[in-house]
């Protein structure tokens, strides 16, 4: 399984509420047509965090595709071209950064057993 995330940025004077809801709406029905897209999560920062400063950035994308090889395909197909192409509308180019990574589950999909007999010491 191969995972790209992408951290973007909101355009200079759009409102977060706009972004937020373009994202949602209008950016991840593009995104779902990219081939080979196994899951699709966004991830928004929460509003707590506007109140203290501006956070460098307003949202992780989480793009999950079988393989490298399937990430790339869509990296490179027509539909990926629409998407970069909309993130213009909506994100300042030079915040938007991607990384194609692979997980490595710590804690797997399988809740780990607690044993509440257990104490900790320290």
């Amino acid at each position: 399984m191969a995972k790209l995330l992408v951290l973007s940025k909101r355009r200079e004077g759009l409102p977060l509420d706009r972004f937020r809801s373009y994202c949602l709406d209008t950016h991840a029905v593009k995104v779902l047509e990219l081939p080979g897209l196994r899951r699709y999560h966004q991830s928004h920062v929460q509003d707590s965090a506007y109140a203290i400063a501006e956070p460098a950035l307003d949202c992780v994308e989480q793009l999950w595709f079988d393989s490298v090889d399937a990430a790339l395909a869509a990296k490179n197909s027509v539909q990926q071209d629409l998407v970069r192409a909309d993130y213009r509308l909506f994100a300042e180019e030079q915040y938007i950064h991607t990384m194609l990574v692979r997980e490595h589950w710590i804690i797997g999909p399988q809740p780990r057993q607690y044993n509440d007999q257990r104490t900790v010491s320290v």
